[in-house]
């Protein structure tokens, strides 16, 4: 009948496949602050009741469809600070309540076409710290739940007219020291809900009259040092 499980700040390096096969009722597991190099393919299959997965601050470096497969009820995801370079397009299709995604301070340069293209319900999603250079048009079409985006610390150059399509319920977005260096007319128009929208520190030399058009709701609004001449 265990629910939580808080093996942080060990050394470990590897989860072996069902290691956790007798824990059907664990709904929060902390595997964060350790060692972790390779989690085998099943290795949380066990775990249908698991709502919380914590693996912060380890050296994880790729995740694929099958580590999650059968995490039906996951709601939150942390995994902060590890290696991070790929996660496969269909890691997150069974993830259909998962609400925080945190991928922040890894080695993500893209993000996989169709990764988010599910019936999933994010509202916080953070790729901040990483170093995505292009994001496609529609990669976040399926999240129409979302609330927050941190996208800030990137190498990011450019944004596609697309780009955010289908966020129909975003209240902020995070761009904040990326290589940004022009905007698109209308490229935020399809965000009625916009409250924060920071483009701070970057390389913005010159606005568009309607890079901001249709933002009714915008509260706060930072083009804090770029390289705007005039307006």
């Amino acid at each position: 009948d265990l629910e939580m499980l808080d093996l942080s700040f060990n050394y470990l390096s590897k989860i072996n496949k069902m290691i956790f096969k007798n824990l059907e009722k664990l709904i929060n597991l902390h595997l964060d602050n350790n060692k972790l190099v390779l989690i085998e393919n099943g290795a949380f299959d066990s775990l249908i009741s698991l709502r919380f997965l914590i693996l912060n601050f380890n050296k994880i470096k790729i995740f694929n469809e099958n580590h999650f497969r059968n995490l039906m009820k996951l709601e939150v995801l942390e995994l902060y600070k590890n290696q991070l370079s790929k996660i496969e397009k269909l890691s997150f299709k069974n993830q259909a309540v998962l609400r925080n995604l945190i991928l922040t301070e890894n080695c993500l340069f893209k993000i996989e076409d169709e990764l988010f293209n599910f019936d999933i319900r994010i509202n916080y999603l953070a790729l901040s710290n990483n170093v995505i250079k292009y994001i496609k048009s529609f990669s976040f079409k399926s999240l129409t739940s979302l609330l927050f985006l941190h996208l800030n610390n990137n190498k990011l150059n450019k944004i596609e007219f697309n780009t955010f399509v289908g966020l129909i319920n975003l209240e902020e977005i995070y761009m904040q020291f990326n290589q940004l260096t022009y905007l698109e007319s209308n490229i935020f128009s399809h965000l009625l809900k916009l409250k924060i929208l920071d483009l701070s520190n970057n390389l913005i030399k010159s606005l568009n009259s309607n890079c901001f058009s249709n933002l009714s709701s915008l509260e706060y609004l930072s083009l804090e040092n770029n390289r705007i001449k005039y307006l």
